[in-house]
């Protein structure tokens, strides 16, 4: 039988159907970072249990970093996550990219920088851009903290099958059309639910052309279309990316032509069926531009900001408290812009 890209990848990491219609999948790497990882290790703690494979699990701090000052943390919880993840870390002996350290970084980045993020994999990390990893034909997704907690102590999850989804971009990008034009104008045409119940293979030459930097771009915002995950089928691209010397948790030498020989049967078959699919012309893509509150108020650049009428419904309200230059308080009819989400100012109420 014809197979998807999804397909092989799900077929491979399958420990048990369970009679419910859900699947315990084996789940090859999980990255962590401070905020979701904290309460997952106190379940551990609290229930007496190791973390499985700690050798399959890294982390590192990015989410509660500032800009400047790394050492001197003076939020009170950005420092207390940050430590606790330490913490954690040093009690389960889980491999820790701390701060200072030549391999700390954005925790979706550091993952194919670092070579961790490799072609057939199943990686999961409490956050949703963890599609980010599709781009090198990994099953990434974000998962939740009790998830987290699962797969620490398991190196399995729990999961219920996804639909397919091909979306082929046809031809080849005008100039000056880059790889976040082409997520944008899908999700533009399919809105931000579009993909929901969908795991999005990108498929077609425009694809094949970009970088790998480019195509991690358009996986990492796969989940603003509301899908599961997004996939791009390793090539040669994925390959030399891979072998570059500087990444030292990539096969190397004969490692390595194992992997590439197994990596090259990892494409979808020609005869291979998804639920659904389409096809975006990408000489016809213009540059976007994003007007509003959500990726799918997204326009040409050459195109105008639409009327509100001319809008979905749930998008109308966004698009009038947009252009109205002032809105009235709920509770006392004073002036208040109209982007406050309570739409109450905050002078006190009278008696």
């Amino acid at each position: 039988m014809a197979k998807t890209l999804y397909d092989k990848i799900w077929d491979r990491h399958v420990v048990q159907d369970l009679p419910d219609g859900w699947t315990l999948l084996y789940i090859d790497r999980q990255l962590l970072h401070e905020v979701t990882s904290a309460q997952a290790f106190e379940g551990l703690r609290l229930a007496g249990r190791p973390v499985r494979h700690p050798e399959l699990t890294f982390a590192t701090m990015d989410h509660n970093i500032p800009t400047v000052n790394q050492a001197e943390i003076t939020d009170p919880v950005a420092r207390a996550q940050i430590d606790a993840l330490r913490r954690n870390c040093r009690e389960f002996g889980v491999t820790l990219f701390d701060l200072g350290s030549a391999h700390t970084g954005v925790v979706h980045i550091i993952g194919p920088e670092l070579g961790l993020t490799l072609p057939g994999a199943t990686i999961v990390c409490g956050d949703s851009h963890t599609a980010t990893h599709g781009a090198f034909g990994a099953l990434a997704h974000g998962i939740g903290t009790s998830e987290v907690e699962h797969v620490l102590a398991t190196q399995t999850l729990r999961q219920k099958k996804s639909k397919t989804f091909r979306v082929e971009f046809s031809g080849r990008l005008a100039p000056r059309v880059a790889s976040k034009d082409m997520i944008l104008k899908l999700i533009g045409h399919i809105g931000t639910a579009g993909g929901t119940g969908y795991v999005i293979e990108y498929t077609g030459a425009a694809i094949r052309a970009l970088s790998m930097e480019a195509r991690m771009t358009v996986c990492n915002m796969t989940i603003e279309a509301g899908a599961r995950a997004g996939l791009i089928a390793p090539d040669e691209t994925t390959f030399e990316y891979i072998a570059r010397g500087d990444r030292p948790y990539a096969p190397r030498g004969a490692a390595l032509e194992r992997a590439r020989a197994f990596w090259r049967t990892l494409p979808g078959d020609a005869a291979a069926a998804f639920d659904r699919t389409l096809t975006i012309a990408a000489a016809e893509i213009a540059p976007q531009v994003t007007w509003g509150t959500s990726p799918g108020m997204v326009a040409d650049v050459t195109g105008r900001v639409p009327e509100p009428d001319q809008v979905p419904g749930y998008h109308k309200t966004d698009v009038e408290n947009a252009l109205s230059p002032t809105s009235s308080c709920k509770r006392c009819s004073s002036a208040v812009a109209p982007t406050a989400a309570s739409r109450i100012c905050a002078r006190p109420p009278t008696s």
